[in-house]
């Protein structure tokens, strides 16, 4: 297990793809000798290295529907090995996607996986491939979900989504956007996908509209309405179809039960939790909602003063725990996103250069022939002379230009490395501050607004946001809509960037207060939350460099505004901690909160001594 990463949060959705990416044949029925037998001798008696290869792709896939990940991933092996020999760059990015499938569907390390779907992808843009560009973004999609990169899994998604066609592609894509809208708290974009895939899967589908039924209960247990999740999960669980598999109703079990925990409803939450429980132990595609069931049990026989069962399961809870995430991966990963982007980016920025070049060089060849033609013409050459010179000053121009952008995007120390090396490398910090804003009110101000005003209005609250971190050094990430995300302590972590942090954080609120909406517009207000903790840092996107960050430290930060207060600083026990000494600050304990996929966690109010 220690070599295996999977998400604490995400394993359910690699779960559900294995009835997406399979067929239905059952594991009872399938005869591997009988099936090697066929297609071997296929293989055998085929000269075309193109029927050969189809050839390993469904003996692969045979493999892979009876969930026989190591052979679906051998074949898929030869299947590459085919494709590199034989020099044809769509077989090589065909056999890539492939591999890369199985290598995600087997819940190996991420790392891998990504690899194979990141050149597959730079074949099928050069090739204009928009079929595969398609696939590629679906499984870098379900990577980043699982991964607990939210709002890139969206991204993704989205891409899949424009480059595919078909209703059982197009609909699968809309649930898996679902599923991450739901997790980065768009309710509304997530009901939406919900409801278009359901529309797109139609009645004939048990089986994909149970899975869309049971995470729409999901999804209201996120967003905290625990009756209305128990009321959709029990109408699934009652109206069982007894031709499906038990292992289909799982997560519904999974799920009632965290919801019957929260309205402390303990009975009921040992209840189903044992049936999930049981039906997911020793089975590592259901490790998600093992997980769920056990922390479920844990809490509730501990509620309910039955300590000895609240032990033992807090005992497997942590042995699950512990074989739940790997740093080293998640920043192999980002080690190899970076440089597919970098190397993207690269591409394009030689082929622009070299058409200025081939224009130069036709300039060049042009000037040389007047000279020719009219020597001792002195207008001429002082005419050229100066079209030099102000050619000259515009390269200087825009080489000045460039570096300012590469700047206003990565941070410095960053970009020196890009300059010098050609590349990054992602990197790992041990304690940095990280802090998020959102505004409260600001769907009813979109509203009242043209789409001009709301960004000239968005545009000049962060612009002062973007003064005030520079004011305190510190490195802004990004914004997501109306969010606002920053981070203090890189490279470098002292008491000092937390607690710059913390004042940033309060001058944001004072200047919004003294800064209201004008014109009879509602009164912005805002949230803020801050943590700190370990990150991974390093450059994403693969159309345009972006800086990010990832981790639990992350995720935590964004709980920390999701359950502030607005026109209030609220932070985790860890960063109180740091801070607590300090005279300039004063403190409000909150008490324990109860957080979503973090269960209880202290929090507290901050603010100016």
């Amino acid at each position: 297990m220690a070599n295996t990463f999977t998400s604490k949060k995400s394993s359910h959705i690699l779960w559900l793809l294995c009835f997406f990416w399979c067929s239905s044949i059952s594991a009872q029925d399938f005869e591997e000798k009988q099936v090697l037998d066929s297609i071997k001798g296929q293989i055998a008696i085929q000269t075309s290295d193109s029927l050969i290869l189809q050839n390993y792709f469904h003996l692969a896939r045979e493999f892979q529907n009876n969930a026989m990940h190591d052979s679906a991933i051998k074949y898929s092996l030869q299947a590459f090995s085919i494709a590199s020999q034989s020099g044809n760059k769509r077989w090589l990015a065909d056999a890539l996607l492939f591999l890369g499938k199985a290598e995600l569907i087997s819940f190996g390390p991420r790392d891998r996986a990504v690899r194979h779907l990141l050149k597959s992808l730079e074949i099928y843009t050069v090739l204009e491939d928009k079929t595969g560009m398609g696939a590629c973004n679906m499984q870098l999609g379900v990577l980043s979900y699982d991964m607990e990169n939210y709002p890139n899994a969206v991204d993704y998604f989205l891409a899949a989504l424009k480059h595919s066609q078909g209703k059982p592609v197009v609909s699968t894509i809309q649930y898996l956007l679902a599923l991450s809208y739901s997790e980065v708290d768009n309710y509304e974009e997530a009901q939406k996908m919900f409801d278009a895939a359901s529309k797109g899967f139609g009645d004939d589908r048990p089986v994909y509209s149970l899975q869309i039924k049971t995470f729409t209960g999901k999804m209201y247990v996120n967003m905290g309405n625990y009756k209305k999740a128990i009321e959709v999960l029990s109408a699934i669980i009652e109206t069982r179809d007894t031709t499906l598999q038990i292992g289909l109703y799982t997560p519904a079990y999974a799920f009632i039960s965290t919801a019957y925990l929260a309205l402390k409803e303990y009975e009921n939450a040992i209840k189903n939790g044992t049936i999930a429980y049981q039906n997911t132990k020793n089975k590592p595609a259901y490790t998600i909602y093992h997980r769920e069931a056990t922390d479920n049990l844990h809490r509730a026989y501990k509620a309910v003063g039955n300590i000895d069962s609240a032990f033992y399961f807090l005992s497997e809870l942590r042995v699950l725990n512990d074989s739940i995430t790997s740093n080293n991966v998640l920043q192999r990963v980002a080690e190899l996103k970076g440089n597919f982007d970098f190397e993207q980016e690269m591409t394009k920025q030689k082929a622009e250069q070299a058409f200025n070049d081939a224009l130069k060089n036709k300039e060049l060849e042009r000037q040389k022939l007047l000279r020719n033609l009219f020597v001792g013409g002195f207008i001429l050459v002082m005419l050229f002379a100066g079209i030099f010179l102000k050619q000259r000053n515009n390269v200087s121009k825009e080489k000045k230009r460039s570096d300012e952008l590469l700047l206003n995007i990565l941070p410095a120390i960053t970009a020196e490395e890009l300059k010098a090396n050609g590349k990054t490398e992602a990197k790992l910090f041990n304690e940095v501050t990280v802090m998020f804003t959102d505004f409260k009110g600001f769907t009813e101000l979109s509203d009242q607004l043209s789409p001009t005003q709301l960004v000239s209005e968005i545009h000049s609250y962060f612009s002062a946001f973007d003064a005030i971190i520079d004011k305190y050094n510190i490195e802004k990430i990004k914004t997501i809509g109306d969010s606002y995300m920053a981070a203090s302590g890189m490279p470098l972590s002292t008491l000092k960037s937390t607690k710059n942090a913390v004042l940033a954080a309060l001058e944001m609120l004072e200047y919004l207060h003294k800064n209201p909406a004008e014109n009879g517009l509602p009164i912005l207000e805002m949230r803020c939350g801050l943590h700190t903790g370990p990150i991974v840092a390093g450059i994403v996107g693969i159309k345009k460099f972006q800086y990010d960050i990832w981790g639990d430290t992350v995720n935590t930060a964004s709980r920390m505004e999701s359950n502030g207060v607005a026109g209030r600083v609220n932070i985790s026990r860890k960063t109180y901690e740091i801070l607590k000494d300090d005279p300039d600050f004063t403190f409000e304990k909150r008490g324990e909160i109860d957080v979503k996929g973090k269960g209880k966690m202290e929090m507290y109010f901050v603010q100016r001594a």
